[in-house]
C-alpha cells in the first residue's frame, strides 16, 4: 500500500468517525475510545445509519455487563458479620437507654461501689464482736461453722440484690446461739 493510499484511507476513516459521532450524538473522541474497546467496524458498502445502529446495539450490550459476582461468605466471615450485627444492636440499645435517661454516669457507679465497700467494711469490722457473743454458747463445731457462715453471709449481703437477713430470719444460726 502506497503512502498516498494510506493517507486517503486515514482521511476516510476520520470522516467516517466524524459522521458516526454525529449520527450517535457523541464526541469523535468517544467513537475513538469505543473503537479501541472493540466497537464493530464499518462493513464495506455499509451506510453510516446502518453502522450507527450496529454500534448502538454494541454500546448497549457492552453497558449491560454483569455486576460483581456474589460469593458465599466463609464460616469465619459469617460469624464476624453476626458479631458485628449484635454489637450494632447493643450499641443501639445503649443509645436508647441513654436517651431515656436509664443510664448512670461512671461517677454515680463509682460512688455506689464506694458506699457498698464502706458497708461491707463496717460489717466485717463488727464481725468479731458479733461472733464472740454468738459463739460463746455454741454447743458444737458444726454450730460454730453455721454461725460463722450466717454472719459472713449477712456481712456480705450488700454485694447481692437480696435483702440482708435479720437475726430473726437466721434459722439454724439463731438456734445455735
Amino acid at each position: 500500500m502506497s503512502s498516498s493510499n494510506r493517507k486517503a484511507k486515514a482521511a476516510e476513516t476520520v470522516a467516517a468517525q466524524q459522521q458516526l459521532a454525529a449520527e450517535l450524538g457523541v464526541n469523535v473522541r468517544t467513537v475513538q475510545r469505543d473503537r479501541k474497546a472493540g466497537m464493530p467496524r464499518q462493513r464495506r458498502g455499509e451506510t453510516i445509519p446502518a453502522w450507527a445502529a450496529r454500534v448502538r446495539a454494541w454500546r448497549e450490550a457492552s453497558r449491560q455487563r454483569p455486576g460483581p459476582k456474589t460469593r458465599t461468605p466463609s464460616d469465619a466471615e459469617a460469624a464476624a458479620m453476626v458479631r458485628y450485627r449484635l454489637a450494632k444492636a447493643e450499641l443501639a440499645e445503649i443509645e436508647l437507654a441513654r436517651v431515656r435517661g436509664d443510664l448512670h454516669s461512671r461517677q454515680q457507679c463509682d460512688d455506689a461501689r464506694v458506699r457498698q465497700c464502706a458497708e461491707i467494711s463496717g460489717a466485717l469490722r463488727m464481725l468479731p464482736d458479733t461472733l464472740a457473743r454468738k459463739l460463746y454458747q455454741a454447743p458444737s463445731p458444726d454450730a460454730i461453722k453455721l454461725v460463722v457462715q450466717e454472719e459472713l453471709r449477712r456481712a456480705l449481703a450488700v454485694l447481692t440484690d437480696d435483702e440482708p437477713t435479720t437475726e430473726a430470719d437466721s434459722g439454724p444460726a439463731a438456734a445455735a446461739s
